[in-house]
């Protein structure tokens, strides 16, 4: 059953990788250390990236899918809340 394409934003968030998984997690791993000096916050930030394995980076993108389904039922809105 195709509607025909779906209009939406190239670089929406939410079917965007780097936006709902990468960022979110580096961010998780350095949140607290948001108050120290920059050169120490850059280098958790570059250590967190190394945490990233290529497995999750797979889950990651293989969640695309998921994402795409939900966005497709959600009529075109937003659809995050689904997710969890």
């Amino acid at each position: 059953m195709s509607r025909g394409p779906i209009i939406w934003p190239a670089r929406s968030p939410d079917l965007n990788v780097l936006d709902f998984f990468v960022w979110g997690h580096i961010k998780s791993l350095i949140e607290q250390r948001r108050n120290d000096a920059e050169n120490e916050v850059r280098e958790s930030i570059l250590a967190a990236f190394g945490i990233i394995t290529p497995d999750m980076a797979h889950r990651a993108t293989r969640d695309i899918v998921r994402r795409a389904e939900f966005c497709v039922q959600a009529g075109e809105r937003h659809f995050e809340q689904f997710l969890h």
